[in-house]
């Protein structure tokens, strides 16, 4: 092989072990430019013919995203800027790792305890809705 194109470097290690001494081994690392990840020769260039359809399709998809949800017609002009103009996913994509950090970093029993909570008030609600559900219907039926 050309001197340029590849690289040789022995190393010596010893591996000791606590009642008897083993004989130094020589590793010998080798590396070349030529046939690299890809197998062969132009591999990097489908990498990058790939990457290009990639990030081509992922703008397609985005503006078919735009497309398909329109802001409704009742909400606010500051609510459809701040949907359209895409605050709101970043602002999402910026909480929700802010929240797995914080519980990670939390005692689990705490973690625990706020879920529970949240169960418990979620239920509690369904409960409250339910129950004026059954007096309304009590009402306009039982007069």
């Amino acid at each position: 092989m050309d001197q340029s194109l590849s690289t040789e470097t022995t190393l010596a290690a010893s591996i000791t072990r606590p009642h008897r001494q083993s004989p130094r081994r020589r590793v010998v690392v080798r590396s070349s430019r030529q046939g690299g990840f890809g197998g062969g020769e132009g591999g990097g260039d489908v990498v990058n013919e790939s990457m290009i359809v990639l990030r081509k399709r992922i703008q397609q998809m985005r503006i078919k995203e735009k497309i398909q949800d329109p802001v409704p017609v009742e909400w606010t002009e500051m609510e459809k800027n701040y949907v359209e103009e895409g605050y709101y996913n970043s602002d999402v994509f910026r909480g929700i790792p802010l929240l797995q950090i914080f519980l990670l970093n939390s005692r689990p029993f705490f973690v625990f305890g706020l879920l529970i909570l949240l169960l418990l008030s979620l239920f509690t609600s369904f409960i409250s809705v339910c129950s004026f559900c059954f007096q309304l219907c009590k009402f306009i039926f039982f007069r």
